[in-house]
C-alpha cells in the first residue's frame, strides 16, 4: 500500500507541527487515477504531523461543479489541491504534477 511507503523526515514533521493556524485542504481526486493513488496518501501523514491541517477528498466525477470550478486550462485535471485559510480564503492551489525521475537517474 502506498501510505506505508511514505515517510516524512524529522525536519518535515517539525515544520508541520509548528503550524499555528488552521489550514483546510480540499483534494479533488479520482480512485481510478494512478497519480491520485500514488500522491494523495501523503496528506494523511501531513494531518498526523499537523493537527491543524484538515484534508477533505472529493471525487471529481461525483462533484462535477467542483471539478469545473477547479479546471486547469479548461481541463478537468486530478489530483487538484486547494488550500484555504482558517477563514476560508484561498491561499494556494495547484494540480499535483507527478515528479518523474529520468531513467538514467534512478537507483
Amino acid at each position: 500500500m502506498v501510505h506505508e511507503k511514505v515517510a516524512l523526515t524529522q525536519a518535515q514533521r517539525d515544520l508541520l507541527s509548528s503550524f499555528k493556524r488552521d489550514m483546510k485542504v480540499l483534494c479533488l481526486a479520482g480512485a481510478w487515477c494512478g497519480d491520485c493513488v500514488n500522491q494523495c496518501p501523503i496528506f494523511a501523514h501531513f494531518e498526523i504531523a499537523a493537527p491543524r491541517i484538515q484534508v477533505r477528498y472529493f471525487d471529481r466525477d461525483a462533484n462535477l461543479d467542483l471539478g469545473k470550478a477547479l479546471a486547469i486550462c479548461g481541463g478537468a485535471r486530478v489530483p487538484v489541491v486547494l488550500f484555504l485559510s482558517e477563514d476560508n480564503f484561498q491561499v494556494g492551489g495547484t494540480a499535483i504534477e507527478r515528479f518523474r525521475i529520468p531513467q538514467d537517474d534512478r537507483r
